[in-house]
């Protein structure tokens, strides 16, 4: 966050919107994506243990094996990044709506964050 405020000090204003836009997305790309892409694989793992460990517990005669394919898995995390991806897209859109774009935006951010959270 320090940079691009220093990016934009020293460039000519013509090209400051544009350099800023920039500097945002590759931000994004080489260090929220990647840091969100690792959460979600250890997270996979972590909480298939836990789930697993509940329904020991809760059923003591497990007769067959509840994981699930690596196909499954790949899938439910396509799934849910394309729904979280489609919900980021309107909060953006709306958050340029004049008169409801900030009520509109927090709600659908609202939306993502429990979904993290639930998931």
């Amino acid at each position: 966050w320090l940079v691009v405020p220093i990016v934009l000090f020293i460039a000519p204003s013509h090209t400051s919107h544009w350099l800023s836009l920039v500097l945002q997305t590759l931000f994004r790309l080489l260090w929220v994506l990647p840091l969100y892409l690792i959460s979600r694989l250890l997270n996979v793992f972590w909480f298939q243990e836990i789930a697993d460990m509940v329904y020991r517990a809760v059923k003591r005669n497990k007769t067959r094996n509840v994981a699930p394919s690596i196909s499954a898995v790949i899938a439910d995390i396509v799934y849910s990044v394309v729904v979280q991806s489609i919900f980021l897209v309107q909060a953006g859109i709306a958050s340029s709506l004049p008169v409801l774009g900030y009520p509109l935006n927090l709600l659908h951010m609202s939306l993502v964050y429990s979904m993290y959270g639930f998931e």
